[in-house]
């Protein structure tokens, strides 16, 4: 999946790998980031989709760690498009924080970015957001300024393997490539390389464990709970360019997640699916 719940230890076994784009590490990285840069006092503004898994705790406990304090915590509600967003820029003009950290994604996400775009808050707050927001985002023209996100992919990235990657999936199948297609394009590369050993009878940690597998978006390791884990995060500037937005990179980071950080998120209550989708 795209990563956005930490794994506890009855998920973890030499016989299942989770393969993720880490989304909640991202968020972990911003939470670091944001508190050494953008100022240590935040509000987060979420849907209800994407503020539910653990990026939103991943995000506030390394922004605590570092010093940060939450200022406001805006949730949007589930029909988004009948909300106009008022409330959200009211309450961030109330609170005035250093920075506002964005948990929207698609369309709903679009919505949001409009919405703050045309507010005053944009022109003298930064904004951070997560990678769903901008990687799911199109729309062009907005007078958006300041705003930055912290993923481990991006397809504006110039490296050879994205490209190569994103020409691939152009010639192909004629579209854009989605974080979808990005998932299933490394699971593809994951899989070939397990079924070509002679070990596999002894699970993945036996073949993947501490290898490092060249991706689309870099170089990719497993770690001792079989979990996917990029070397490092990229810091990208969202700016307009020829009418259109791109995600260029400003710096990297390098971040371990040790056992302490996993004990302290580790007891969060497991997410997931408790209902069917409401359009059912």
């Amino acid at each position: 999946d795209l990563g956005g719940a930490i794994l506890n230890s009855e998920e973890v076994s030499r016989f299942v790998l989770h393969y993720t784009l880490n989304l909640w590490q991202s968020s972990y990285a911003s939470g670091v980031y944001a508190a050494n840069n953008l100022g240590k006092k935040g509000a987060i503004v979420a849907s209800m989709y994407d503020g539910g898994y653990h990026m939103t705790p991943a995000f506030s406990s390394a922004f605590e760690k570092n010093g940060g304090t939450i200022s406001s915590f805006y949730v949007s509600p589930l029909d988004y498009k009948s909300e106009s967003f008022g409330t959200m820029v009211d309450e961030i003009k109330h609170t005035n924080p250093d920075f506002i950290y964005v948990l929207f994604s698609f369309k709903e996400g679009s919505k949001v970015l409009e919405t703050l775009a045309k507010s005053s808050i944009h022109s003298k707050t930064p904004i951070l957001a997560s990678p769903m927001a901008t990687a799911t985002h199109h729309t062009s023209g907005l007078e958006l300024h300041n705003m930055l996100s912290i993923a481990s992919w991006s397809f504006d990235a110039s490296s050879m393997p994205m490209q190569s990657f994103v020409d691939q999936l152009k010639k192909k199948y004629d579209q854009q490539p989605t974080v979808f297609a990005l998932l299933g394009y490394e699971i593809g590369k994951v899989v070939a390389e397990y079924i070509a050993s002679d070990k596999t009878e002894d699970g993945f940690s036996a073949i993947l464990n501490g290898k490092h597998i060249e991706m689309p978006r870099g170089s990719v390791y497993f770690d001792d709970r079989n979990e996917s884990m990029i070397a490092e995060f990229v810091v990208r500037n969202w700016i307009n360019t020829d009418g259109s937005y791109r995600n260029v990179v400003k710096e990297k980071i390098k971040l371990h997640f040790d056992q302490e950080t996993y004990q302290d998120l580790e007891q969060l209550p497991t997410v997931s699916w408790q209902n069917p989708y409401t359009c059912t």
